[in-house]
């Protein structure tokens, strides 16, 4: 929760210049340290005769006691998803990771904040602009392809291309039952899972979507998850004709939405409901 707090009333220019400046800080620091034992392994050779694998072991030492600073470091990165997942404000999120895109990265690490990106412009509702981020990503791994089939299912719903959603769900099957790695495994069960839940809501199957939400394998677990939950639910809630529990979950989305797309449109369901309470039943789009 400090993590979320930081970046709350914060400018994406302010949260990037922080982010690098704290990521050349600690990189600083474990640049010092080799100097300070190269110099110290210079000293010793020339002074006290001491045998160079000795010394080479001792800068092994140091390079495995510095492991923690590299992952000290990928934390600064990581943290960053604190204001998607927790603030819930992709607007911001997704300008945060075009700015660290303008910049010359690693290959391994442009995928990535391209990725991250899509995903941020995802949840502002700019479906399109999503799919044309990861449209022609080169050689990505397992993790980073199932990070795609989640945004191209996704947009595909959102933009009533279904068939471009079970074209994802179709990869990302084969894709889970080909993973080695059981993480991999469990992520794209998860997701799977999400799917399958997001078609029910999509083809009007809400006995089948609301007791996927609750025996699923995608819990929710950040604010993210819940407030989008909430929402899905008030959908199947005014559809099933249960006003009241929808104008709860519905104020719930509008509080707690952030600058999600669906806190607008929570907004104007809530209005509707109270213009016409007994209105109409259907699905809202």
């Amino acid at each position: 929760m400090k993590t979320a707090m930081k970046f709350q009333n914060k400018s994406p220019e302010e949260i990037v210049r922080r982010y690098r400046r704290n990521v050349r800080l600690k990189q600083g620091l474990v640049i010092l340290a080799l100097l300070a034992y190269t110099a110290f392994a210079i000293r010793e050779i020339w002074w006290n005769d001491v045998s160079f694998l000795g010394l080479l072991l001792g800068e092994l030492l140091v390079f495995l006691a510095l492991t923690p600073v590299g992952v000290w470091i990928a934390w600064d990165f990581l943290a960053l998803n604190a204001i998607l997942n927790i603030n819930c404000d992709p607007v911001t999120y997704a300008q945060v990771m075009h700015l660290l895109g303008q910049k010359r990265n690693r290959k391994r690490s442009a995928i990535t904040i391209q990725i991250n990106e899509a995903i941020g412009d995802m949840w502002t509702g700019r479906f399109s602009e999503a799919l044309s981020l990861v449209k022609s990503l080169p050689e990505l791994n397992a993790g980073d392809q199932i990070s795609v089939l989640y945004i191209r299912f996704n947009c595909c719903i959102k933009l009533k291309d279904i068939e471009g959603a079970l074209q994802a769900r179709q990869e990302t099957k084969a894709l889970t039952s080909t993973a080695k790695k059981s993480s991999l495994q469990k992520r794209g069960e998860q997701l799977l899972d999400m799917m399958a839940s997001s078609l029910a809501l999509e083809q009007g199957d809400y006995a089948s979507f609301r007791h996927m939400e609750e025996t699923g394998k995608h819990t929710s677990t950040v604010n993210i998850q819940q407030v989008t939950a909430a929402f899905h639910l008030a959908k199947a809630d005014m559809a099933q004709g249960d006003t009241q529990s929808a104008v709860a979950r519905l104020e719930y989305v509008a509080k707690m939405g952030g600058t999600l797309y669906i806190t607008e449109a929570a907004q104007n369901l809530l209005a509707e409901l109270k213009e016409n309470p007994h209105g109409s039943q259907q699905e809202q789009p």
